[in-house]
């Protein structure tokens, strides 16, 4: 891609994601960064944007999807494309905000800078959960209006410092969750992300 003349904050969105596709065996890794770009907002937000938009998202779902259901379980082919997308937002994200620290910091390691971003900066900066209502709040909440959900959208921030760090506890690192909901392949990701920004700060890059 460099060889290309790809700009490397590009190269950091592009690289993780067709990686990824193609240990997934998706069909036409190349492509799929470009379809992951498609989808990202739309699967972060629930919102299309204009006609061009909306066909523009539609195309790229349609081949990350696969014509033909018989080629793939569809749930396989929803959850590798969740995948796809998520290497595009977050693993890309998370590359380009360490590169751009490791300007600053050329003394520092990747995996030094890494834990930082992750610590502090993330690039997933929140999260949205259901919370249930119990007991007398769940009642209070029924009664007010019958109409309403019992249970309350909620945004749980995973970046910043840790409130509850001390001496004998060091700051927790939020940026892939926590508990039976924690990203299952937060490994797999830092694994990417070290190997594209090692390589993007090679002199030679």
């Amino acid at each position: 891609m460099l060889a290309a003349g790809v700009d490397p904050s590009e190269a950091a969105r592009r690289v993780p994601v067709q990686v990824l596709a193609a240990a997934l065996g998706a069909p036409d890794p190349v492509s799929a960064p470009v379809d992951a770009a498609a989808l990202a907002t739309p699967y972060a937000t629930g919102v299309v944007g204009p006609v061009a938009d909306a066909d523009a998202v539609d195309r790229a779902a349609a081949r990350r999807l696969g014509a033909d259901p018989a080629d793939q379980p569809r749930a396989v082919a929803v959850l590798d494309a969740q995948l796809l997308v998520q290497a595009h937002a977050a693993t890309g994200g998370l590359v380009v905000e360490v590169l751009r620290r490791a300007a600053g910091s050329p003394g520092a390691s990747t995996r030094q800078l890494i834990e930082t971003v992750l610590r502090d900066a993330p690039p997933v900066r929140s999260t949205r959960r259901v919370a249930p209502l119990g007991g007398s709040a769940r009642a209070a909440a029924e009664h007010a209006d019958p109409a309403e959900p019992a249970d309350r959208l909620v945004e749980l921030r995973l970046d910043g410092p840790d409130g509850d760090a001390t001496g004998g506890a060091p700051p927790r690192v939020l940026a892939f969750g926590a508990g039976p909901r924690r990203c299952p392949a937060s490994e797999h990701a830092v694994a990417i992300a070290a190997a594209v920004v090692d390589v993007l700060r090679e002199p030679a890059c």
